[in-house]
């Protein structure tokens, strides 16, 4: 049986923070900015859509920005996971274990058969094993690092 995009089904888990973390650097153009539902659009590429997944490490209160935004990308399509971030005892905040969940959503996922393609949007490797997990469920990945890939 021969598969084309158009027939499989590809779910999309991005961590949030590697994406905008490099924007909200100071030496980043202020004037670069993303097109959250032209992403979506980039990543699936003619894929069916089985998800597009988003995990954000989040303030408890969330701030009315955030909320602002958070709301915009569930309205456009984004499923929002999130964790809270920990405060140091610096006074400054840290985010934990939302590579463990964002792990945990890929592999279950696959488990119950719910995509045919995992595209990934990470800028680190703490993935890799869930990438081999997936690969041995006969489902395909696609990674934004060739690190990830490779290994």
């Amino acid at each position: 049986m021969s598969y084309t995009k158009k027939s499989m089904k590809a779910a999309v888990f991005i961590d949030h923070s590697n994406i905008a973390s490099p924007i909200l650097e100071p030496n980043c153009n202020k004037s670069v900015r993303i097109n959250w539902k032209k992403l979506i659009d980039l990543l699936l590429n003619g894929y069916k859509d089985a998800g597009v997944f988003i995990f954000m490490a989040v303030m408890d209160p969330i701030k009315p920005k955030k909320e602002k935004f958070m709301a915009y990308l569930e309205k456009i399509g984004y499923v929002i996971l999130r964790v809270p971030l920990m405060e140091r005892k610096n006074g400054t905040f840290e985010q934990k274990q939302l590579d463990i969940l964002m792990h945990e959503h890929m592999v279950s996922k696959a488990e119950v058969n719910e995509f045919d393609v995992a595209i990934i949007v990470s800028g680190d490797a703490d993935f890799v094993l869930a990438v081999k997990l997936i690969k041995n469920m006969n489902k395909d990945v696609v990674c934004s690092k060739n690190y990830i890939t490779q290994k």
